[in-house]
């Protein structure tokens, strides 16, 4: 208990009292940061692989990969099942699947969505940004929860990882767009990594950390 208490310390950090918890890694390929104005759900975020791994094994959440790299051509549509249900994933234009690597919105400045049938509480993926040539390219991009709750993250050529833990409420869905200046490039995705709702217990060993860091911010 001690060891899963330090490795919280040092990943926690909050903001403002209202908005979610935001757990990091010392050394992030990424700077993820958020907005929300309506949050209903506790989520804790995270900007890197191992420190999501890290986090969801503590609170015995066993999440399950998804890869999207076997696809190619044009999809209206895609559904996957998985022990989790289904997984579905749409765009106003469609679907493109480029073999051995990702799909992506069939069009640049389209929104990416992907739903969840079931319980679903922990959500990561490898995520990019592709431009009108299909190669990746760097940006920004918005990361949207069923709740409302919306991230950005600033993508690498290489992509970048983004994940998130519901502490209440089940995460129905996962929308990616381009953000700002990035909005006329199409979102993408490789890999997802999807868990069940964690145990009793550990739901109360991260709430009862994240009140131990809170710490409140001037907007």
């Amino acid at each position: 208990m001690c060891g899963l208490r330090a490795a919280v310390n040092w990943m926690l950090a909050s903001k403002n009292v209202r908005s979610p918890l935001l757990a990091r890694y010392a050394v992030s390929p990424l700077l993820l940061s958020f907005f929300v104005y309506h949050a209903q759900a506790g989520v804790v975020v995270f900007d890197n692989c191992d420190a999501f791994d890290m986090f969801s094994d503590a609170l015995g959440v066993r999440n399950e990969s998804l890869d999207f790299t076997a696809y190619e051509g044009a999809f209206s549509s895609l559904d996957i099942a998985c022990s989790l249900g289904t997984v579905g994933l749409r765009s106003s234009s469609g679907l493109q699947g480029v073999l051995g690597s990702y799909m992506k919105a069939d069009s640049i400045g389209e929104t990416l969505v992907i739903d969840f049938e079931e319980e679903v509480r922990s959500v990561g993926g490898f995520f990019f940004l592709v431009d009108e040539f299909q190669l990746p390219e760097m940006g920004l991009l918005e990361l949207t929860l069923s709740d409302g709750n919306s991230y950005v993250a600033s993508l690498t050529k290489d992509g970048g990882f983004a994940g998130f833990i519901s502490t209440t409420a089940n995460i129905e869905s996962l929308s990616l767009r381009g953000f700002g200046p990035s909005m006329f490039a199409a979102p993408a995705v490789s890999a997802l990594k999807l868990g069940a709702v964690p145990s009793p217990a550990g739901l109360a060993l991260l709430g009862t950390a994240g009140v131990a860091r809170r710490r409140q911010r001037a907007v």
